[in-house]
């Protein structure tokens, strides 16, 4: 049984952002999402419990997990004094990676791939205006949270739908998951 993961951050980088949520969508369409909504202290919180989370899961699948979500996660897990460790004993496909090996697109961004697969996304934000609008949601504006955990729920919904599109690729010859 595999569960999608997704973080959201205030920045690509671990040093100048903060994680500001995260959130999981389970095969039975389940979603759970986790962000901090009244002050950026509570990171050290949320990232104990993620990786909490995370240490409960069978099969993670992420998109891009292996260049953002992971390092970011244990940048700022370290970052915190908390131990990452329960991440490196996961096991993990990282979509992205398998669309580089596999596939020939112009660009390997799950917008760009999504809409190649014909996936619709509920909203037409990026992770780029993730950190704007989690400003405005610090100021009161719910709405601004609202539509972060729409953009979250989108991509965990997108990578699912990718996830199941790519399963033919998936298993190697020796049967072996990617």
């Amino acid at each position: 049984m595999i569960t999608v993961f997704d973080i959201e951050c205030t920045s690509l980088y671990a040093d100048v952002g903060i994680i500001v949520g995260y959130g999981f969508l389970f095969e039975n369409g389940e979603f759970q999402t986790v962000l901090i909504k009244e002050n950026v202290k509570d990171e050290k919180q949320l990232i104990k419990q993620c990786l909490k989370q995370l240490s409960t899961v069978n099969h993670i699948v992420t998109f891009y997990g292996s260049g953002f979500d992971f390092p970011m996660l244990v940048t700022r897990a370290l970052k915190h004094k908390v131990d990452p460790s329960p991440l490196f004993h996961l096991k993990h496909t990282d979509l992205w990676m398998v669309i580089k090996a596999n596939l020939l697109l112009t660009r390997n961004s799950l917008d760009n791939v999504a809409r190649f697969f014909g996936i619709d996304k509920a909203t037409k934000l990026s992770g780029k205006d993730v950190p704007n609008l989690y400003v405005e949601a610090l100021q009161g504006d719910k709405k601004a949270l609202r539509r972060i955990k729409q953009h979250l729920k989108d991509d965990l919904q997108a990578t699912l739908q990718l996830y199941n599109i790519l399963k033919p690729i998936l298993v190697r010859k020796n049967g072996n998951s990617i």
